[in-house]
């Protein structure tokens, strides 16, 4: 695999080169100093059995990359080192602002919202395909989240971005913003899939069924304003049911009331066109004051 050598000198104002949350999810993203097209994801630990990890992620997805067509997919291309010591990898840098920006800046219209959580599904059922199609890749996002997603502002278009947590060949699990052992997502085990033997941050192997409940808590978050992956299980089907009363459909309803029951997770991303219609009072304050009177 390539690697980018640069001396410590050449980055020493890391703060200056930092891009924030404003180009990506992470603290820890860099521009490179020699190409304003390209940035720089540091690693927080260069040792161990989590960097090894991180090392065999991002080697396979270089691979990955050279076997695919996907646009959307914002993929590691070379190892960073400085003075000959791996420290991280870079990437294209996206013109763009994250979806978390997008969805929860009041000013922007919902329907440009709702655009851009369906280009969501339409990622996922492409990666399905993709795994359909070769029974050998073994790829899944884990870490799916708002800040995870980038708008390119050049082509208007979702990318996603910080690949290096995703499930792919045989790695260990990274963290995940959505999958915890303090939700309800314990209580179906023969579901969702854990592995507590080897820490690399993570608890539950990725699959096509996580990816999925991931998708339908960013978007539960939106509607309500608040994390709803770690409230009861009770809690969340009373919240489906308020939906219901005002105005979701059914069959929406009944997709997101699949991700605590053994039934397979759906893509329900066609059905999103309806949130115009009762997004405004799915909040969570309305919801309090409708149902805890």
């Amino acid at each position: 695999m390539e690697t980018i050598n640069i001396r410590k000198k050449d980055i020493k104002d890391v703060e200056g080169l930092k891009i924030g949350n404003a180009l990506s999810g992470e603290r820890n993203v860099i521009r490179d100093p020699n190409d304003p097209t390209n940035a720089f994801k540091l690693l927080f630990r260069c040792n161990g059995i989590y960097f090894s990890n991180k090392l065999y992620t991002v080697n396979s997805l270089v691979d990955l990359s050279k076997n695919v067509d996907f646009p959307e997919m914002v993929f590691p291309d070379r190892l960073l080192a400085v003075d000959n010591r791996v420290i991280g990898f870079s990437m294209p840098l996206i013109n763009g602002v994250t979806l978390a920006d997008i969805l929860y800046n009041a000013d922007i219209d919902i329907n440009i919202k709702v655009k851009y959580l369906k280009q969501i599904g339409d990622i996922l059922e492409k990666m399905a395909k993709l795994r359909k199609d070769n029974s050998n890749l073994n790829w899944y996002l884990n870490d799916l989240h708002e800040r995870n997603f980038v708008v390119d502002s050049d082509k208007q278009q979702l990318r996603i971005v910080d690949l290096d947590s995703c499930r792919i060949l045989g790695n260990h699990p990274f963290l995940s913003k959505y999958l915890s052992s303090f939700s309800p997502l314990i209580d179906f085990p023969e579901k969702y899939h854990t592995d507590f033997e080897i820490s690399c941050g993570g608890e539950f192997i990725a699959d096509e069924n996580s990816d999925l409940y991931c998708y339908a808590m960013l978007v539960m978050d939106f509607l309500y304003g608040a994390r709803v992956n770690l409230t009861s299980k009770e809690e969340y089907f009373r919240y489906l049911e308020y939906l219901k009363s005002i105005g979701a459909p059914q069959e929406l309803v009944d997709a997101w009331s699949k991700v605590y029951s053994n039934d397979n997770n759906v893509n329900f991303a066609h059905l999103l066109d309806s949130l115009p219609y009762f997004y405004e009072n799915a909040g969570r304050g309305a919801y309090l004051k409708r149902t805890k009177g």
